[in-house]
C-alpha cells in the first residue's frame, strides 16, 4: 500500500511541476531552504498559511510571493498535499489580481490532473476555482 501511494504521489508531483503554468519562476535554490526535511516542511507550511492570510486580506501580490516560495519548497521535498494546496491558493491569488487566464490555466491543469487520477476532492476544488474565475472574467 505504501509503495502504491509513493508511486501515485511521485506521478502527481511530477504532473504538478510540469503541467501547471506559471510555476517556473521560483526555484528551490532561490528560497532560503532549511537544513532538514522537517524544517523545510515547517517553513513551507508557514509560507502557505501566511499566503492564505494575505489572500483573505486582499493582499494578492504579497500572497503570490509567499505562495511561490512555499510551492518551491514543497516541490523540492515532493510534498504532494502541499503542492496541491499551494496551487489552489496560487490560482485564487492570480484571480484576485485579475489575471484570469493564468488562474484559469492553474485550475484547468488541476482539474485535468484530478480527472486523470480520479481524485474527486481536487476535481471539486478545481471546478470551484474555475467557476470563480469565470465569474470574475464576466464582470
Amino acid at each position: 500500500m505504501r509503495l502504491a501511494m509513493k508511486l501515485w504521489g511521485g506521478v502527481l508531483t511530477g504532473a504538478l511541476c510540469v503541467a501547471l503554468p506559471g510555476f517556473d519562476g521560483v526555484q528551490p535554490s532561490q528560497v532560503a531552504i532549511a537544513q532538514t526535511v522537517e524544517d523545510r516542511h515547517a517553513e513551507a507550511e508557514r509560507l502557505m498559511k501566511a499566503g492564505g492570510e494575505d489572500l483573505k486580506a486582499g493582499n494578492y501580490q504579497a500572497a503570490l510571493t509567499g505562495l511561490h516560495q512555499a510551492y518551491a519548497l514543497y516541490r523540492a521535498s515532493e510534498n504532494v498535499a502541499g503542492l496541491i494546496q499551494t496551487s489552489l491558493l496560487l490560482g485564487y491569488a492570480h484571480a484576485g489580481l485579475g489575471e484570469t487566464e493564468r488562474a484559469r490555466g492553474i485550475f484547468q491543469g488541476l482539474l485535468d490532473l484530478a480527472i486523470e487520477s480520479e481524485f474527486q476532492w481536487l476535481e471539486d476544488q478545481a471546478r470551484k476555482g474555475l467557476q470563480i474565475v469565470q465569474r470574475a472574467a464576466a464582470q
